[in-house]
């Protein structure tokens, strides 16, 4: 892809100088080659060049966009290579160079999210401690195109380390992290902690909501129907399951009971399909206790019948109250 075209070399030394190092190249703008081994993860390659921009005193454009809003230590990032992005940063900072790091590209990826992204803690504090140098504050709420922003990637990817570090460089400038935002799909980060069964994930942002005055639509589906009731139950999960209820209670929230995902599932048969007695009579109490009706369908008490008794005798004999 074409890049930095303002900056074209009128000889031939860089070609030399790689030649001699093993390197074929056909390109006549050193930035354009600094680049390219980036995209290609060439570290040795990479080592070379900044080498000889140094030597040469040649200008690096470190902070230079192309086309598609790409720039070097963007691209390192994205190419998940930690030396390289070290190296950018040392190579900067002795040239007084102050990198751009919070700048997106069309898809809208930037540094931070990309390293949340690709789940890399040492890029992550990297990218951290290079802005606290810098007196740089760091981007760390936008969403890509796509609706996901750094602390749902950390979420999705189960990191609860790099979830910590998010949080302490949020609280550390007084910024309030996007949680409650939902991506294109509807995901958001409470039902992820619920779908990937983390509860100190859970907790964690149930915590920080409650220091933020931040209150959850814990209700909220995303586009396959799924919310966090139903994802507990999938899970088998009645720690989960507790919380959310619990939660519900301290915010004056009705729960979601009866509502189907795309699937199909609904909270009661999945109840059953996992054996969960607790869960039935948990689903049962919090009924009468909201005075709401569980929908209970033939094919509730036919599924139980075949599965276990007790569950078919609870069933029954609540239907047989409410109808």
């Amino acid at each position: 892809m074409p890049l930095f075209n303002n900056n074209k070399t009128n000889n031939n030394s860089i070609h030399k100088y790689l030649k001699q190092n093993g390197y074929k190249e056909t390109k006549h703008d050193i930035n354009e080659i600094l680049i390219d081994s980036i995209i290609e993860n060439n570290l040795p390659k990479f080592k070379l060049i900044l080498e000889y921009a140094s030597d040469n005193n040649i200008d690096l454009k470190f902070n230079e966009k192309d086309k598609d809003g790409d720039y070097p230590f963007l691209l390192s990032v994205i190419k998940n290579n930690v030396e390289i992005a070290i190296l950018l940063i040392e190579y900067a900072n002795k040239n007084n160079i102050t990198l751009t790091i919070n700048e997106n590209n069309q898809e809208g990826w930037y540094p931070f999210i990309k390293s949340v992204y690709n789940d890399n803690i040492a890029m992550t504090e990297l990218i951290i401690e290079y802005a606290i140098n810098n007196k740089i504050i760091l981007n760390i709420n936008d969403a890509d195109n796509d609706g996901w922003y750094p602390l749902l990637w950390c979420i999705k990817n189960n990191n609860v380390d790099i979830l910590k570090l998010l949080i302490d460089y949020a609280n550390q400038n007084n910024i309030v992290l996007k949680i409650n935002e939902q991506n294109k799909n509807g995901d958001y980060p409470l039902l992820f902690s619920v779908i990937h069964n983390n509860i100190e994930i859970f907790k964690m942002i149930i915590e920080y909501a409650n220091k933020n005055n931040i209150i959850f639509n814990i209700n909220e589906q995303n586009k396959y129907g799924d919310y966090p009731l139903l994802g507990s139950i999938n899970n088998n999960n009645i720690e989960m399951f507790n919380l959310i209820i619990d939660y519900a209670n301290k915010n004056n929230t009705i729960l979601t009971i009866n509502e189907k995902n795309n699937k199909g599932k609904y909270p009661l048969l999945l109840s059953i399909n996992k054996y969960n007695i607790k869960m039935i009579i948990s689903l049962i109490d919090y009924v009468k206790e909201k005075n709401i009706i569980l929908n209970i369908y033939d094919q509730d008490i036919e599924e139980a019948s075949t599965i276990n008794l007790e569950i078919y005798d609870i069933l029954k004999n609540y239907k047989n109250k409410n109808n």
